[in-house]
């Protein structure tokens, strides 16, 4: 931007009747023809580039309007709730003026802002005194437009002249008035997009610094990597929540001489299957630890009068529940192992004489009735078999082509990989899942837990 002056109008006396002269007339029809020309130029000269912000903008345009109109100072002004601030233009002092609003009402600019009436002043009306000294210079025209959107007053186009315009450069400026309000306008909506946008982004930032403390909270109620492996010294877990809180946990315990794994599966995922897991991670250590419950019948009776009670019980009804899988781990004689079982929609896979075997589980979800009669199993199996427990993120997980997993898919990848290391198994089972949903979001909770018999 070009500096020359910073004006200072001393015009503040005059009423807004007695300065409001008529504005010239419409052009000649000899003069139509410039008048289209600069239009079309100005047209382009308006248009707002992608990532342009207003002051860059107005500079632009100012800088191509007052030679084309033989002025020497353009200022564009926007209002801002009550006030005017100068946002462009050409051939003004380069000091604060930006910064400094102008109160609508106030000076010849500030009163053209609030009746949305143009000013036309010329000859002995005006004065105005260079910046950086005593000298002063007479004007011979200043136009102030009122730039207004849908008939609202958004801003203020002032142009001052050292020789009277001709009536063709009053008239062009006129018919440039709709545009520039319409791109001030714009550059407003943009300003208070802009501002929505920091407030969105900031409430974001904390909904996300909460929802990822969270995830360290619900962390702490997972055993640790040292916890699992001195429960379970050969053993792997893959936990993928679908969201960064999780809907799914898995809880370890040993109570000599047995053992126990549990895998929970709340409805839903996200915050509020978090939430829910949490109840059943205060039940199942009220069931065992509190109340020395070891049979896995009879803990799941436990967390299903329990879940049915807090969540079904009141005047706040919550349909939501829970699946879950336990089993107990006791080692017997001879390398053997007795494996007790109960669930509720979630089965229980293991390795025996070559092959993989499942133990079904109840169909039923906890808390959806007071009382319910789990199916408890048993088995013996050999040192060296592996069990697995898993939920249903897994089976449930659709392909490119909307095909589930499954489970005959899961218990034939089993079969494939029960014999080989625990670090190998893990690394198949999460690489056939990142396989098989390749371009597909993960669509809920994953949990598995792979244990083998070890005699300890």
């Amino acid at each position: 931007m070009v500096n020359i002056w910073q004006l200072k109008m001393t015009t503040e006396l005059l009423d807004i009747e007695q300065i409001n002269a008529s504005l010239p007339i419409r052009t000649t029809a000899e003069n139509e023809h410039w008048l289209l020309s600069s239009l079309d130029t100005f047209a382009e000269v308006l248009y707002v580039q992608e990532d342009q912000d207003v002051a860059t903008w107005a500079d632009i345009f100012s800088a191509h309007l007052a030679p084309h109109i033989k002025g020497v100072q353009v200022a564009l002004y926007m209002q801002k709730g009550n006030s005017l601030y100068l946002v462009g233009g050409y051939a003004l002092q380069q000091t604060n003026t930006k910064d400094q609003p102008l109160a609508i009402g106030e000076g010849i600019v500030g009163k053209v802002a609030k009746y949305n009436e143009p000013v036309f002043l010329q000859d002995d009306s005006i004065n105005y005194q260079e910046n950086l000294g005593t000298v002063s210079f007479q004007l011979a025209a200043l136009v102030a437009l009122p730039l207004a959107f849908n008939k609202k007053v958004c801003g203020v186009l002032e142009v001052l002249f050292m020789e009277k315009p001709k009536q063709i450069y009053i008239d062009l400026l006129q018919r440039l008035t709709e545009r520039i309000a319409a791109n001030l306008n714009l550059f407003m909506m943009m300003d208070k997009l802009a501002e929505s946008k920091k407030v969105i982004q900031a409430k974001n930032e904390n909904i996300w610094a909460s929802i990822n403390y969270a995830k360290k909270i619900q962390n702490t109620f997972l055993p640790s990597e040292a916890e699992r492996l001195q429960i379970f010294s050969e053993s792997f877990v893959i936990y993928k929540p679908l969201h960064i809180v999780s809907g799914d946990f898995y809880w370890l315990s040993v109570h000599d001489p047995i053992r126990i794994a549990c895998i929970f599966d709340c409805t839903g995922h996200g915050i509020p299957a978090a939430f829910v897991s949490l109840l059943g991670y205060n039940l199942i250590n009220e069931a065992i630890k509190q109340n020395f419950v070891y049979a896995p019948a009879d803990i799941v009776a436990w967390l299903n009068y329990g879940i049915y009670q807090r969540m079904r019980n009141g005047n706040d009804k919550i349909d939501d529940g829970m699946d879950i899988g336990i089993c107990t781990i006791q080692p017997l004689e001879n390398e053997q192992f007795s494996i007790r079982y109960a669930g509720a929609k979630h089965n229980l896979f293991f390795s025996q004489a070559g092959k993989i075997e499942k133990l079904q589980s109840d169909k039923f979800s906890l808390g959806t009735a007071p009382q319910c009669e789990p199916n408890e199993q048993e088995i013996i199996l050999q040192k060296g078999e592996m069990l697995y427990l898993l939920t249903d993120g897994y089976t449930d997980q659709a392909n490119k082509d909307r095909k589930r997993f499954g489970t005959p898919k899961l218990m034939k990848l089993l079969e494939k990989i029960y014999t080989l290391p625990l670090h190998t198994q893990e690394y198949e089972l999460r690489t056939t899942f990142e396989n098989h949903s390749h371009e597909v979001e993960q669509r809920d909770d994953v949990t598995c837990i792979g244990l083998k018999l070890m005699v300890v």
